[in-house]
């Protein structure tokens, strides 16, 4: 799903959305049997971790060679990119606040906060994700982004267009992850309000 968050990304680009930086976050979680399959019916070869697949994603849509700087501590790594005309491009393989669990939306939220730059209340931030999870990463960006550092947030999932060419049915199994997933982010968020 990161090729369809990036190809839809990078045509908002196109189209003359403006940013001061992009950033693809994800884990250091190995890419199980099912996404390596996926990735090679796609002609991408053998790609790691969760991060590794949104960084290919990136270099695909938006043309990126090797990074332009590159951090990395015990259980996450940094690449950034300048991308004339665009933006500057980050992809963050955050860490996990729950070792040995991977990183979940939470963590890369607030890694992305921490390394690439925490926003201003005069900042909106943009995710694109794909639909089943739109609703519980919102909830997440507001509690965590939104209420501690005032930015707006906007959340959508990419477009036909990218679900055509990048999507996948979700199993029963992976659609009732992301109800209860959404149900714990509203509850969340509501208690944090509360």
């Amino acid at each position: 799903m990161a090729l369809g968050r990036s190809d839809y990304t990078a045509r908002l680009f196109a189209g003359g959305l403006t940013a001061r930086t992009l950033a693809g976050l994800g884990s250091l979680r190995w890419r199980d049997d099912r996404e390596y399959r996926e990735g090679v019916r796609l002609g991408l070869g053998p790609i790691d971790t969760e991060a590794d697949m949104m960084t290919e994603s990136l270099r695909r849509f938006f043309g990126l060679a090797e990074p332009a700087t590159y951090r990395s501590g015990d259980d996450w790594w940094h690449r950034v990119w300048p991308v004339p005309g665009v933006a500057e491009v980050h992809v963050l393989a955050a860490a996990s606040t729950r070792p040995p669990l991977r990183a979940n939306t939470a963590d890369t939220l607030i890694g992305w906060a921490e390394h690439i730059g925490s926003p201003s209340p005069t900042d909106r931030v943009l995710l694109v994700t794909n639909d089943p999870y739109v609703r519980h990463q919102h909830c997440d960006a507001v509690r965590l982004l939104g209420r501690r550092y005032g930015c707006g947030i906007e959340t959508i999932g990419f477009d036909e267009l990218a679900m055509q060419e990048w999507g996948r049915p979700l199993s029963t199994t992976e659609l009732l992850q992301e109800v209860r997933s959404s149900i714990l982010a509203m509850r969340n968020l509501h208690d944090s309000l509360a």
